[in-house]
């Protein structure tokens, strides 16, 4: 998928998000900010092999006490030997978007949510590379445990399908982080 296509359908998707969520607004209870940062462990199918380096950043605004709209991007980093003494390196970034259902159970907030955005596939051998970028999807869930008042560790998973030249990539991402609420 060219760059044209996946801009104008990103572009689209976000409209989408943020004219769904306006009535939504006036009924929510909790209008918190969530902030979220740490590691990503990533597995793709395709190279059949692990991402030992990633991050992941996240922000989410509540837009009903149990319905949140998020934003996520993740980098994903891994080196290959393909001779001796050269490595390729291959990275996966990600930007996504899309609703987050969550409940809150004592110290405990589980959830779920789908997104939907980018993925740009990019690698490189003795500096010389190409990149990609396709349509991504990507639903996932997970666990917050409190800390402290507004503090919370965070444990998730993701299965992300990325579409490309008409086939379909599978990658899994395992995250852990923090996250910061706010107002």
């Amino acid at each position: 998928m060219s760059q044209g296509p996946v801009r104008r359908l990103a572009i689209l998707v976000g409209a989408f998000v943020l004219v769904a969520a306006l009535p939504l607004r006036a009924a929510a209870a909790d209008d918190r900010i969530d902030f979220a940062v740490g590691y990503s462990l990533m597995h793709d199918s395709d190279v059949d092999g692990s991402f030992p380096l990633g991050w992941f950043a996240s922000v989410g605004k509540n837009v009903t006490p149990m319905v949140a709209i998020v934003g996520d991007v993740s980098g994903a980093y891994k080196s290959i030997a393909v001779a001796p003494g050269v490595d390729a390196k291959l990275k996966v970034h990600t930007f996504m978007a899309g609703p987050r259902w969550a409940s809150r159970q004592g110290q405990m907030t589980p959830w779920a949510q789908v997104l939907v955005g980018m993925a740009n596939l990019s690698g490189s051998v003795f500096g010389v590379g190409d990149s990609e970028t396709d349509f991504a999807w990507q639903p996932g869930g997970g666990l917050d445990y409190e800390l402290a008042n507004g503090i919370n560790l965070r444990f998730g998973g993701n299965l992300r399908f990325i579409h490309s030249s008409g086939n379909v990539g599978k990658e899994f991402q395992f995250v852990a982080g923090i996250v910061m609420h706010g107002r």
